[in-house]
């Protein structure tokens, strides 16, 4: 029993980390899609998240799983 259940965590440990690995790949993409929309559009003045929003959409968001709004609140919480 001990052996299972043992297993069964080592399992949800590795699908745990991997589902990280494949969190901070799209934290990396989407900051320098951050990046890029805050230097097209600041011009040192600074740069509001909804117009950072649309100007990916504008770019990058003829396909529907370009960009994800989800996964762009959570990158730029993971750069703050």
């Amino acid at each position: 029993m001990l052996a299972n259940s043992q297993s069964a965590l080592n399992c949800a440990n590795s699908s745990s980390v991997q589902e990280h690995k494949i969190f901070m790949d799209k934290v990396k993409i989407y900051l320098k899609l951050i990046s890029e929309a805050t230097l097209m559009l600041s011009k040192n003045e600074g740069t509001y998240r909804k117009d950072i929003w649309a100007y990916l959409l504008d770019v990058y968001g003829n396909h529907s799983d370009t960009v994800d709004y989800r996964d762009f609140l959570h990158s730029i919480r993971r750069l703050l």
